[in-house]
């Protein structure tokens, strides 16, 4: 297919990268992220493999001001788990299970 317009070029370009990113660019449009939401996620992949448990996690935001309530981090987690972002790792329902950023 040949672009036509420069409208048909940038539709092209962005279709060829669709899968690449997961779209968390807080400056496009229609991406934006809440910033605790955001923040979570900075920390989970500034932890690496070894992930947080939901408690700990939650008290690393507390500690800098931006806990949202337990039952939205952990529908955040497991939105973030169904999109490929994240996995749990641990014993099953166990207290001793993390969430870890898969690196990519």
């Amino acid at each position: 297919m040949i672009a036509e317009s420069a409208e048909e070029l940038d539709a092209l370009w962005k279709l060829q990268f669709d899968d690449a990113d997961p779209g968390l660019d807080d400056h496009e449009p229609g991406y934006e992220m809440n910033r605790k939401r955001k923040r979570m996620c900075e920390l989970l992949i500034e932890r690496g493999p070894r992930g947080y448990q939901p408690a700990m996690l939650l008290d690393a935001l507390a500690a800098e001001g931006m806990a949202p309530a337990r039952p939205t981090l952990m529908r955040w987690l497991a939105e973030a788990e169904e999109s490929g972002w994240v996995y749990r790792h641990g014993p099953g329902k166990s207290r001793k299970f993390r969430y870890a950023w898969i690196l990519g």
